[in-house]
């Protein structure tokens, strides 16, 4: 950081905070969250006070810093952000969030010669860095499992662990006259999440853009595809992207970034055990480098858990394994399907395999035409509607875990590769 903005910046945040000592202060109503000891969250309401600090007590202590900005830092005062936004760095902005930042780290405005160092430290590193680092989090929808659930690595350096406190409260709490007082309904008690540092856009926007929220989001999918094929969890999806800074920033790219995400996931549970996690690790690392059929097929199958309607998670089902088993056939597909699904069972079963398969066709085929009975005859079973839905996200994840250690180069992409399996031919020509 420069000579005059330090300067600056170190005589007015030291005299903002004696000032603010000295001003009424008042408070507000804050919802902070605890998990509770058998799991889901708790929650009090608490007072937290509101820093009311003297706007003409700052006016000289702005000037200067203001005036060493145009010295030091001029396309800071225009722009100063990333690809997630930004805006100009006022001295007045500036003063008032260092003094914010004093509060929320010490929980006082009265602190330590090192931790006032300790804080301009910070303020010369977002200066001195050419990029600027976040956190983006991904709760994740009905999840649930005890807090000493080791953090997972994912492909794209994103980590499933449990939600803190902290972070459930700055997600789900706070003043409930504008973020309301009740935890999301499915339940969250996970969250992935990615750091990642972006090069910091200084004087114009004209090369911001704007996609790293999408990239991100991509990851987090591929995190979704590899839980929904792991087991039979139920419908899992996330609630959203936050993105909180990873590190002090000053301006208009302070502040939290909340980005919905449109799809739905319906109630459900998703239970994760310590002992669960070195399995779950091990199966992420599959989909670092899927093929396109494969991830089709693992979309598919995470589209089906969360249809509402039987018959829709069917044909999502089915069609994830038409993906697999009908990647070179595109005639007499009824039976291609069901012949090439038995090719994968053990010789005994292969029988029922190849009629189990054949009425899961038939099912969709019947869906897809607008018929849909309330029971179906599949594999010798009477099952309804909503059982075979179940049956048909289990054949596609029993299919899925043939493949996915292949990654982007799956067998069955090979020419004549299921012709080759039921003619019992080891070379696929």
């Amino acid at each position: 950081m420069k000579g005059a903005t330090s300067t600056g910046i170190r005589s007015g945040l030291a005299k903002a905070l004696i000032a603010v000592r000295h001003s009424p202060t008042a408070a507000e109503p804050f919802w902070r969250y605890a998990r509770a000891e058998g799991g889901g969250w708790g929650g009090a309401l608490e007072q937290r006070p509101i820093l009311i600090p003297d706007p003409n007590a700052f006016k000289t202590w702005v000037i200067d810093i203001d005036t060493a900005l145009k010295e030091d830092y001029p396309e800071y005062r225009k722009l100063v952000g990333t690809d997630l936004g930004g805006g100009a760095l006022d001295a007045g902005m500036l003063l008032s969030q260092l003094v914010q930042e004093v509060f929320s780290r010490y929980g006082t405005v009265t602190c330590t010669e090192e931790q006032f160092d300790a804080v301009l430290a910070d303020v010369a590193a977002f200066f001195d860095s050419p990029t600027i680092s976040y956190h983006f989090y991904g709760p994740v929808r009905n999840m649930n499992g005890p807090v000493d659930v080791p953090p997972i690595l994912f492909p794209g350096d994103v980590t499933l662990r449990p939600l803190t406190d902290e972070e459930f409260t700055r997600f789900y709490g706070g003043n409930p006259y504008f973020q309301g007082s009740r935890s999301p309904m499915p339940p969250v008690n996970f969250v992935l999440t990615k750091q990642v540092a972006l090069p910091k856009i200084l004087g114009s926007g004209e090369s911001m853009r704007g996609n790293v929220v999408s990239r991100v989001q991509e990851d987090f999918d591929r995190c979704i595809l590899a839980l929904a094929s792991f087991k039979n969890g139920g419908p899992i999806g996330v609630d959203g992207i936050r993105v909180l800074p990873a590190q002090l920033v000053l301006g208009a790219g302070s502040g939290e970034h909340h980005y919905g995400i449109s799809n739905y996931v319906p109630f459900g549970g998703y239970p994760l055990q310590p002992d669960e996690a070195p399995q779950l690790a091990a199966h992420a690392t599959l989909f670092a480098n899927l093929h396109p059929s494969l991830e089709i097929a693992c979309g598919r199958l995470v589209d089906s858990t969360h249809r509402i309607k039987p018959r829709d998670a069917i044909m999502d089902a089915v069609i994830g394994m038409e993906s697999i088993l009908l990647k070179e056939s595109h005639t007499e597909m009824r039976f291609r399907f069901a012949v090439n699904y038995s090719t994968l069972a053990p010789q005994v079963d292969r029988m029922l395999w190849f009629q189990t398969a054949r009425d899961m066709y038939d099912v969709r085929s019947k869906i897809a035409h607008g018929d849909s009975p309330t029971t179906h005859k599949i594999g010798g079973e009477e099952l309804s509607l909503y059982q075979a839905a179940l049956k048909a996200q289990e054949m596609l994840r029993t299919l899925l875990v043939q493949f996915l250690g292949q990654q982007g180069s799956p067998e069955f992409v090979a020419k004549n590769y299921w012709v080759s399996k039921t003619l019992g031919l080891t070379a696929h020509q």
